[in-house]
């Protein structure tokens, strides 16, 4: 069994049997210290026979809080999952020396580059019970923990090409794009969606910029995919969008693109818990319908014709597919399945493939110099064949209309703004700005009743001194709490946009 976050968080609460609500600060400080430790040691255990899928615009961006129907649904189909391990990303350092905007979550240190210790004590007291829901899955392999923000500064300039080469292809009108979608709909941090902030006039300089922000997720929520051997899987209207006319358009003529289409509905799942899918996740008809999927596409002759490649796929499909989705719905319908409380819903989702062929089959090198500065070329560990037959270089579940807000399970969210022309902004400028429709996950905020009581609340004597309550949430006394995190030398970062 791999090491995991949960092996460090295990290690740290254990034995000692603390509690993160009370911990004082400088323990908390010393967690971050193993946290740390711990990432720059990982190894991401992605099996490279058959791979994972990584799904972005939220859900494997936030697993622990997003455990909605589709997320739910694809580990059925996919033999691993691959997902940010949020503990890992909270404490890095490498989150200050990238681009974010302003409501991303702060992570650990201030902006004064000081621990964050209240807003870190809600963020764990958050996230740690719902990591453990998942342990079962973690723990056995099914989902894949890795850190994004290291990824992230590693990849910096194969991030910032792809961004720049999606940026020329598709905002080229940002208005007809801001009529295609509304802002709730691009996300542009793993805990933000649209909310973009607007002066009046200038629409075309504004909503370009606010689009290009999308973009830039995009881009790196992809090569975190393709760099960890991960096939990087588009949910929702707005990342097929990026993955069909731009992802596609962005490869050279060299690189001929065929799309698979897997026109076989695959039934989408509701009363699927981490538990329940880690009881069926090797059940007999879904671990066969993984098996025919593989065999599916790994034998796909990319060197024939469009029309042969269509042919052979609908073939397969027909003969091998469709009878494992019917066995799995047999199983839902009247066998254990159905008992553990799964049941069918009127959604279904066809899965589509892109295979690049071209100058990344002949030669890797020659793809990766050539243009997409290593975020594909990166991408050929993941499904590249022994034969050199294929090359899944992205996929998308599609048809199920569900939308990102339908997969929130149990989240706090906070909307904001609602649908206007121009995504809300003013038609001339004026001194006030408006904040466009979107939407924003609340995990790091204390909430009511969370504080302890363990310093005395009667004691005014020393209120204002060292012995004064910390503001830290913990209920101690400032000098057993933070007191001694004041000599922390602050790290300076890049300001938040």
């Amino acid at each position: 069994m791999p090491a995991s976050i949960l092996d460090v968080l295990d290690n740290f609460f254990g034995p000692a049997n603390m509690d993160v609500h009370t911990a004082p600060g400088t323990a908390i400080h010393e967690l971050c210290e193993h946290v740390r430790a711990f990432a720059a040691s990982e190894h991401v255990g992605v099996d490279p026979t058959q791979p994972a899928v990584y799904l972005g615009g939220w859900p494997s961006a936030n697993f622990w809080t997003v455990g909605g129907d589709l997320l739910l649904t694809s580990l059925l189909y996919s033999h691993q999952l691959l997902v940010r391990d949020p503990i890992s990303d909270w404490f890095s350092l490498e989150q200050y020396k990238l681009r974010h905007m302003m409501s991303a979550r702060p992570g650990y240190l201030d902006r004064d580059g000081q621990p964050n210790v209240g807003a870190t004590r809600a963020f764990l007291a958050g996230v740690m019970p719902q990591l453990e829901l998942w342990r079962p899955l973690i723990e056995s392999g099914v989902v894949v923990l890795t850190t994004a923000e290291s990824n992230a500064l590693t990849h910096r300039t194969e991030i910032e090409q792809l961004h720049q080469r999606l940026e020329t292809s598709l905002l080229t009108n940002p208005v007809s794009y801001a009529e295609q979608f509304t802002p709730g709909e691009i996300a542009v941090e793993d805990n933000v969606r649209g909310s973009f902030v607007f002066a009046g006039g200038d629409h075309l300089r504004q909503l370009h910029r606010a689009q290009s922000a999308g973009l830039y997720h995009f881009a790196r929520e992809y090569v975190l995919a393709t760099s960890n051997g991960a096939v990087y899987t588009a949910p929702f209207r707005h990342e097929q969008h990026v993955c069909r006319d731009g992802l596609a358009k962005v490869l050279l003529p060299s690189e001929r693109v065929v799309t698979a289409l897997l026109r076989t509905g695959l039934p989408v799942f509701a009363g699927l818990t981490p538990s329940v899918i880690n009881k069926i996740h090797n059940d007999d008809s879904f671990a066969a319908f993984r098996a025919e999927l593989h065999t599916a596409y790994q034998c796909l002759p990319v060197n024939q014709s469009d029309e042969e490649i269509d042919g052979y796929l609908r073939d397969q499909e027909s003969a091998l597919l469709a009878p494992a989705i019917m066995a799995a719905q047999r199983s839902v319908d009247r066998g254990p399945i159905g008992r553990l409380g799964v049941a069918l819903t009127n959604n279904v989702f066809a899965l589509a493939a892109t295979i690049a062929t071209g100058a990344i089959l002949k030669d890797p090198l020659v793809a990766t110099a050539a243009g997409l500065a290593g975020a594909l070329g990166q991408g050929l560990a993941s499904t590249r064949h022994a034969d050199g037959t294929g090359q899944r270089v992205w996929n998308a579940l599609t048809r199920h209309n569900r939308s990102a807000r339908e997969e929130m399970s149990g989240v706090t969210v906070a909307s904001t703004g609602a649908p206007t022309r121009w995504w809300g902004i003013r038609e001339v400028a004026s001194m006030e700005v408006t904040v466009s429709a979107g939407a924003l996950l609340i995990d790091h905020f204390p909430q009511p009743g969370e504080v302890a009581g363990l310093a005395d609340p009667t004691d005014r004597e020393f209120e204002d001194g060292i012995y004064r309550r910390c503001e830290c949430g913990s209920g101690r006394k400032y000098k057993f709490c933070c007191r001694d995190l004041a000599t922390v030398a602050p790290v300076s970062f890049s300001p938040r946009r």
